[in-house]
């Protein structure tokens, strides 16, 4: 009667569980090469952290997984590998596009700099001249 309500039996014995092994055919094909998607990886490190074991601090759980899934030999999945630069090509035309950038806004600035400078110079012409001609008296 009382274990049907969801709690084991006062007089019962409680069990704990000493060892429990798990096989994810995933990491064999991470390991072996034949995964080539890096979502994929990531989402297997996703679950291993899910599956870490309560006594198991962080780090070790971290240096386990490394040593036991070969993960960083997925495409993908280095260090500096960013998303939306994933192969040469791509880098670069990202590299000719900011470089057309940079030669458009060097360009823009030449033509407003020639433009403040020539109208600066025609100030000063004048200037020069109003003081020639107060200086003469040709006014």
């Amino acid at each position: 009667e009382g274990g049907a309500e969801g709690g084991a039996d006062a007089g019962a014995a409680t069990l704990t569980l000493a060892a429990h092994d798990e096989m994810i055919d995933l990491i064999r094909h991470v390991n072996d090469g034949s995964v080539r998607n890096r979502r994929i990886c990531r989402d297997l490190l996703e679950f291993l952290d899910t599956r870490k074991p309560p006594a198991t601090s962080l780090e070790a759980w971290d240096d386990r997984i490394t040593e036991c899934v070969r993960w960083s030999e997925v495409p993908g999945m280095g260090m500096f590998d960013v998303d939306g630069l994933e192969d040469d090509g791509d880098r670069a035309k990202v590299y000719d596009d900011a470089v057309t950038v940079l030669a458009f806004g060097t360009v823009v600035c030449l033509f407003f700099g020639v433009g403040v400078g020539q109208w600066y110079i025609r100030g000063l012409e004048h200037e020069r001249m109003m003081a020639a001609m107060l200086e003469t008296g040709a006014f």
